[in-house]
């Protein structure tokens, strides 16, 4: 994955992250990414993904802006990632602004219990959209019992023991590593040049 002359244009670029921010409604805004960038756009495969995904979670900093950053990066360049990031930002923080000042003058009145209620399910709603994303990559990418041993034991300790991310981390990565197979891809076809564009104004 790289930036190429068959890349996204940084408009396309900035159109596709700005979707995504803008159908987050309640989190899960790492499948509202997968959907434009892998599934709708083609500009990554979800291997690509998977990668991208893995490194946004262990370098410091917000997952999504740096999901934003690492994609568009590899797409188009330091441009691309400040590109993917502005797009992403746009319309939530807009939206948090006017939602957060609407909260304050509501707060303590029975109108303000019905916007945390709002609130309430929409976080729900998130929460079901980062499982979705979590079953989906897990069922194409996961292959044999290594692997789902692995990302079992993350989830126990970080989501059940609180253990701290980096450091379960730093423990499994080479473990994971350790059991995984030492046999190179094979790449047939076209898919050996990169993923297709699918976007039709996508065109460097």
């Amino acid at each position: 994955m790289g930036s190429s002359p068959q890349g996204p244009s940084l408009g396309a670029l900035f159109r596709g992250f700005l979707t995504a921010g803008a159908l987050s409604f309640g989190g899960g805004l790492s499948a509202w990414i997968r959907r434009e960038a892998v599934q709708k756009r083609g500009w990554i495969d979800d291997r690509q993904f998977l990668t991208s995904y893995a490194l946004a979670q262990i370098v410091p900093g917000a997952l999504n802006a740096n999901l934003a950053v690492y994609i568009g990066s590899q797409l188009r360049g330091a441009l691309g990632g400040l590109v993917a990031l502005a797009g992403l930002m746009l319309l939530p923080l807009g939206f948090f602004l006017g939602l957060g000042a609407l909260y304050t003058a509501l707060h303590g009145s029975a109108a303000g219990e019905w916007v945390a209620l709002g609130l309430a399910g929409a976080g729900a709603a998130g929460i079901g959209l980062n499982l979705s994303i979590g079953i989906r990559l897990g069922r194409r990418n996961l292959r044999g019992r290594a692997p789902f041993a692995v990302a079992g034991i993350i989830a126990v300790a970080v989501g059940l023991l609180g253990i701290p991310l980096q450091w379960t981390l730093l423990v499994m990565i080479p473990v994971s590593l350790a059991l995984t197979p030492r046999t190179a891809p094979t790449v047939e076809g076209p898919a050996a040049e990169g993923p297709a564009v699918k976007d039709k104004d996508s065109a460097a």
